[in-house]
């Protein structure tokens, strides 16, 4: 209803955050994290799976967003019994927090010496299936090259990650 009044909208300063411009990546990458998020919490695991994978193979960095994302990723797996498909996310998130180095808010923040534990587990039981049997020297070599397998991947890393 009119009221014979006339109100004026003054635009804000041309120097305000208001009048700058979002990068299209920000809002891209604002955009599949909460789809992700919206499709994990309507039970959507595959369209939230899609979401998030695309999220972290998109936007890498900051790392510290691509390794939460994961977690939720490797959660998502953890929960529908796919070890392999676990196991694999896991291993992503440990490699991406090794090789992040100082672009990491803070040191082992997501527990990755835990999720390194997780999968030495994994190889270890590798290792310890592998029964002394004669000829003693084949069956030897065989268990040396998987205790090999089992240490190489993690030794001095999860060892003072998982240790702080």
């Amino acid at each position: 209803m009119p009221t014979g009044r006339t109100v004026s909208y003054r635009a804000p300063p041309a120097n305000t955050t208001a009048s700058l411009p979002v990068p299209r990546s920000a809002l891209r990458s604002e955009a599949l994290l909460d789809a992700g998020d919206l499709y994990a919490q309507s039970n959507s695991r595959d369209r939230a799976l899609d979401a998030y994978n695309r999220y972290v193979k998109e936007f890498p960095k900051p790392v510290e967003t691509a390794i939460e994302t994961r977690f939720k990723i490797a959660e998502m797996y953890k929960a529908a019994h796919d070890e392999t498909l676990y196991h694999q996310q896991l291993e992503e998130i440990v490699s991406v927090d090794a090789g992040a180095g100082s672009e990491k808010d803070r040191p082992d923040s997501h527990g990755c010496g835990t999720f390194a534990l997780v999968l030495a587990e994994q190889l270890y039981g590798n290792f310890v299936v592998v029964k002394l049997r004669q000829p003693f020297e084949t069956s030897l070599q065989d268990k040396k090259q998987r205790m090999d397998a089992t240490m190489r991947p993690w030794a001095g890393w999860w060892i003072t990650e998982s240790t702080r």
